[in-house]
């Protein structure tokens, strides 16, 4: 939970509202219902106001499918630490609505 950059509201990570996976969510001061800001595909883990209050960036987590073309070829030997999810940044711009990833 942090504060909005306007300082009237506080923002938050959840799965609020029938959503998927971890999205932004804001919380004005003197209301109980919260607004959902974004509508990642990805689960997000954290997040960073920009001070100017035009965009978000975020970090967001995506399962690794790549090795399941080896597997299907018959490579399937354990690896060490293959459990751990990927992570890459992006940053949602607040007039367009669309994320750009940052991070590959």
């Amino acid at each position: 939970m942090s504060w909005h950059p306007e300082s009237n509201k506080v923002s938050f990570l959840a799965k609020w509202y029938n959503a998927k996976k971890h999205q932004l969510y804001t919380l004005e001061l003197n209301s109980d219902s919260a607004i959902q800001v974004t509508n990642s595909d990805l689960s997000i883990s954290s997040y960073q106001w920009n001070p100017k209050n035009n965009s978000i960036a975020y970090i967001a987590t995506k399962k690794d499918t790549s090795r399941n073309y080896l597997v299907k070829k018959g490579f399937n030997q354990e690896v060490y630490e293959e459990g751990i999810l990927h992570k890459n940044l992006y940053v949602y711009d607040l007039a367009t609505n669309e994320s750009k990833q940052i991070t590959t």
